[in-house]
């Protein structure tokens, strides 16, 4: 058996999933009507690949994240936790701010 341990953070790792989740739809939902991707990295994806292409990258960026803090946690549960519970923290801004902008823009509200 290749894991000798169960995944000790499954639940972060599933509210940070779902929050990557979140982003990708809303992303893809401003892309999609004109708008701009502010991430160089994702915006190239997005350009040469389409919503799958970016996809994929989202999905590589988070397995990254959930494997490096599997690796961390063996050392020290705490840091890793801190590092998964910060990422959805940021994603959760992500998230709050996309809807913002998809609300203000589909009421056509400007600020």
């Amino acid at each position: 058996m290749f894991f000798k341990r169960d995944v000790l953070l499954a639940q972060e790792y599933l509210g940070f999933l779902l929050l990557n989740m979140f982003d990708l739809f809303l992303t893809g939902y401003i892309l999609r009507a004109g708008g701009l991707e502010a991430n160089g990295p994702a915006n190239w994806f997005w350009v040469h690949f389409g919503f799958r292409g970016f996809a994929l990258y989202k999905f590589g960026l988070v397995m990254i994240v959930v494997l490096a803090c599997e690796g961390i946690s063996i050392a020290n549960i705490r840091t890793s936790r801190i590092i998964v519970t910060m990422g959805c923290l940021v994603y959760l801004l992500i998230v709050f701010w996309e809807v913002f902008l998809i609300i203000t823009q589909t009421n056509g509200l400007q600020f």
